[in-house]
């Protein structure tokens, strides 16, 4: 089992985060419906810790790795904005 760096807790999952969009029509009474689902905008795509939120990888590779080895992804993020030692050193393109 993985353990976050962050909060020490085991965990076997973790919270894919992006940034989007939806679509909502909203009609004369104030109702809303949804149109579409949600579109990811590219800005944020993330995996956190579901405990603490804390950003455990930056691509889905990563996230595997942390879930299969239990070790942190590389630049994650303090929640003050550092940077904490990390396991691996990937580039991550989009």
């Amino acid at each position: 089992m993985a353990i976050c760096e962050h909060c020490g807790k085991d965990i076997s999952t973790l919270n894919n985060v992006q940034s989007g969009y939806v679509i909502y029509e909203m009609d004369a009474n104030g109702s809303y419906s949804q149109v579409d689902g949600f579109e990811p905008d590219g800005n944020m795509n993330e995996w956190h810790c579901p405990n603490c939120s804390s950003n455990i990888a930056l691509c889905e590779e990563d996230a595997m790795e942390f879930l299969s080895r239990g070790v942190p992804g590389d630049n994650i993020l303090t929640r003050e904005g550092k940077t904490r030692r990390v396991a691996f050193k990937r580039n991550h393109t989009s």
